[in-house]
């Protein structure tokens, strides 16, 4: 039988360079979601182009969408097993 620690540690490289080639693929859709967001601007409480961008993306990614908080704020919810601990991410 092979090494255990070695084993493990091929699978964690394996997952790592899943991770990156994700990233990769992903990088394009960012740069131009970003840049579109930036060629189009939107004064506060009025952003409901840039409101329906992000929500569209997220559920596009399988993400739990909740609009119309605060007016123009979308807030994504992203369940990962049963626990109930959270991490909140905010973006302006």
């Amino acid at each position: 039988m092979g090494n255990p620690d070695r084993a493990a540690h091929a699978i964690l490289n394996w997952h790592i360079m899943e991770t990156n080639v994700f990233e990769l693929k992903e990088l394009d859709a960012i740069i131009a979601l970003r840049r579109d967001l930036h060629a189009h601007p939107e004064t506060a409480y009025s952003e409901t182009r840039t409101a329906a961008l992000v929500a569209e993306h997220l559920i596009c990614s399988g993400i739990e969408v909740h609009t119309g908080i605060a007016q123009t704020g979308v807030v994504g919810v992203l369940r990962r097993g049963t626990s109930a601990r959270s991490l909140m991410l905010r973006a302006d």
